[in-house]
């Protein structure tokens, strides 16, 4: 019995190791999933911020609209300070637009509504004007020459929010742009 118990000294040892560094996979895996998916809903929670935070830009241009304070005012074809001429050969002027310059509305700048405080930066929307209805309008409204006074006035704006983290360059992390069609 003295034989046996001198060749299995060791055993314990090496499966309690074994045991152990198994343990310790399972551990260190769990923990990296747990930090992927802490990461991805912090990058949805961003994502959502930038969502809501457009969303309020184009609730604060639809709010100039309605209270007819652009009536007066012109639409240039280079966008100047958030207001913009269709363009004539169709491309769209908001992907174009320079989304940092002054051709663009800042969120509550035009407007009383407060700036955000969750985000990298405020919103920022433009107005476009259409010298004509759009086809998806239908055939209820078409418009010949431009802005007939007894035609409805179509605009468009379109919001472009940001979310709260930035890059190391400064830059959101997590933008969203949102569009609506206003007819007056």
């Amino acid at each position: 019995m003295n034989r046996i118990a001198r060749k299995q000294r060791g055993a314990v040892l090496i499966v309690a190791l074994v045991m152990l560094l198994v343990l310790t996979l399972l551990g260190v895996s769990g923990m990296e999933n747990t930090l992927l998916q802490e990461k991805m809903t912090g990058g949805i929670q961003d994502r959502e911020i930038a969502f809501q935070s457009a969303e309020a830009a184009l609730r604060d241009g639809e709010s100039q609209i309605k209270t007819g304070s652009l009536e007066s005012k012109s639409f240039p074809a280079t966008c100047a300070n958030g207001l913009c001429e269709d363009a004539a050969n169709g491309d769209d002027v908001w992907e174009t637009v320079n989304w940092s310059g002054s051709a663009v509305f800042t969120y509550g700048a035009s407007t009383p509504a407060s700036s955000l405080a969750i985000v990298s930066e405020q919103p920022k929307y433009i107005i476009e004007r259409f010298a004509s209805l759009p086809p998806t309008f239908g055939d209820a409204f078409t418009v010949t020459d431009r802005y007939v006074s007894s035609e409805p006035v179509v605009y468009r704006v379109t919001a472009k929010g940001f979310g709260r983290n930035t890059d190391s360059g400064g830059n959101a992390v997590a933008e969203a742009m949102v569009q609506s069609v206003y007819r007056q």
